[in-house]
């Protein structure tokens, strides 16, 4: 009887022993949740600290103005300016007046022709450079021959176009009078529909 009490007391005890260590095991997988979650978060505030200067930049400059138009939007016109009183009349005179609608399908067309013209033009170029100059060095070089005009400003390179190039006296018309091809200079290569598309697809065309 006696060894069967110590046999029964051992047994007592060794699972007592065999809780107490699997709470201590439960114990310290919290404890490392908890540390993992304490480093999840300051890792995230750390990325949030790190991109908040450039969230302020871009709600500063981009969504704000954003917000005003559409506000302004909504203000009732007046001859003397915007008058903050809430009116839909605004939008009512884009939705029934042609002109608004023929601008938008001038500036669709122009996009349309200038983003399937870069691709068109651009993508030979950017195959070539890409897959059939096996020579870095000559990538490099070929690439800064044609990025060479955009280190100019936009506002730059679209007056030189359009005005030097393309204008009534410009170069493209004087070429072609001088090869007695025309007798006087063309107007639609001057400041027209046609010149400013081929402003955009110049100005594009590395992008």
């Amino acid at each position: 009887d006696e060894v069967k009490r110590l046999m029964r007391d051992l047994d007592c005890l060794k699972i007592a022993s065999d809780n107490a260590i699997k709470k201590k095991l439960v114990t310290k997988a919290q404890l490392n949740k908890i540390d993992e979650e304490v480093a999840a978060y300051i890792d995230a505030a750390v990325k949030a600290a790190l991109a908040a200067p450039g969230m302020i930049w871009i709600g500063f400059y981009l969504v704000a103005p954003l917000v005003i138009i559409v506000l302004v939007s909504f203000w009732t016109w007046t001859d003397a300016g915007f008058d903050k009183t809430f009116t839909t009349a605004n939008y009512s005179e884009l939705f029934h007046d042609r002109t608004y609608w023929d601008n938008m399908l001038s500036t669709v067309v122009t996009s349309a022709i200038a983003v399937v013209a870069c691709l068109v033009l651009g993508f030979p170029v950017a195959y070539f450079l890409a897959l059939k100059v096996q020579s870095l060095r000559i990538q490099i070089a070929l690439f800064i021959i044609a990025l060479a005009p955009f280190w100019t400003s936009f506002l730059t390179r679209a007056i030189a176009w359009t005005f030097p190039l393309m204008g009534r006296e410009g170069a493209l018309n004087q070429f072609l009078i001088k090869l007695h091809v025309i007798s006087e200079p063309i107007p639609e290569f001057g400041f027209s529909t046609l010149s400013v598309r081929l402003a955009m697809i110049q100005l594009y065309i590395l992008f």
